[in-house]
C-alpha cells in the first residue's frame, strides 16, 4: 500500500525547495497556478466547495479519475505527498479515495486518513463522488457524517 503524507500548500512548497522530488500531487484552487516542478508532479485545479457555486468550479468524477490514473505510477509502498491550499478539506478527501482505489476498505481508508491527518474537514462533494465512484451506497457519506459530528474533532491532534 502506498504511504501518504497530507499537508497545506505552504509546507508542500518548502519541501520542494528543499529538493523533495517524489511523487506530488497538488490540489489547487483555479485562480492559482502551479507549473509541475518534475515528472512525478500533478496539479488539478478545482474549487474547495461543497456544490455548485456560482463562479467557482467544483470537483467532479473526471478530476477525481484522473488523480486516480496518475496515482497508478505510484509502486506498492511508494510514497505520495498531497496536498491542497490548507490540507484539511479536499486533500484528505482525495487521500481516502485514493486508498480505496488502491484496495482498502472505505472504513480503513478513513481511518488510516484521520491518523495521519488528525485536523481534517474532508470535502463533502468528494466524499460523495467517491461513494458512488465505488458503489458504497452511502456507507462512505455516513462514516464522513458521524465524524464530523465528533465533540472533539476541533481539538488538535498533538501528536
Amino acid at each position: 500500500m502506498i504511504q501518504l503524507q497530507i499537508c497545506e500548500l505552504d509546507t508542500a512548497e518548502y519541501k520542494v525547495d528543499c529538493g523533495y522530488n517524489g511523487y506530488l500531487l497538488s490540489i489547487l484552487d483555479t485562480d492559482m497556478y502551479w507549473k509541475p516542478v518534475h515528472d512525478r508532479h500533478f496539479v488539478i485545479y478545482f474549487d474547495d466547495v461543497p456544490c455548485s457555486v456560482s463562479g467557482k468550479y467544483p470537483p467532479d468524477d473526471d478530476h477525481i479519475k484522473k488523480i486516480f490514473v496518475f496515482t497508478d505510477r505510484i509502486e506498492d509502498y511508494g510514497f505520495l505527498l498531497l496536498h491542497c491550499k490548507a490540507g484539511i478539506s479536499r486533500s484528505p478527501a482525495i487521500a481516502i479515495g485514493i486508498m480505496i482505489y488502491k484496495g482498502m476498505r472505505y472504513d480503513e481508508a478513513y481511518e488510516y486518513v484521520r491518523s495521519i491527518r488528525g485536523e481534517m474537514v474532508p470535502n463533502t462533494l468528494i466524499i460523495s463522488i467517491i461513494d458512488e465512484m465505488f458503489s458504497l451506497d452511502g456507507k462512505l457519506i455516513k462514516i464522513h457524517k458521524n465524524d464530523m459530528c465528533n465533540p472533539g474533532l476541533w481539538i488538535p491532534n498533538r501528536r
